[in-house]
């Protein structure tokens, strides 16, 4: 292990569950699978329709790189 990696906290097992419980009801619901359409979208994406169709493709391009 590298030095950065040991002097992390260990994840709070609180936010370990409430983040499987998200993510259970994203797969189950079928948003993953929306979800998972919409960053292969993102990652093709080379030029935005006049129409307006591409919005939600940028839009989610935009929330992902503004998170990181």
């Amino acid at each position: 292990m590298t030095a950065d990696l040991k002097s992390r906290p260990i994840p709070s097992v609180h936010y370990l569950r409430l983040h499987a419980a998200c993510a259970r009801v994203a797969h189950k619901s079928g948003a993953s699978t929306y979800i998972e359409e919409l960053a292969r979208d993102v990652a093709r994406l080379t030029v935005l329709a006049e129409d307006g169709s591409s919005a939600g493709v940028l839009a989610a391009a935009l929330a992902r790189a503004a998170a990181t």
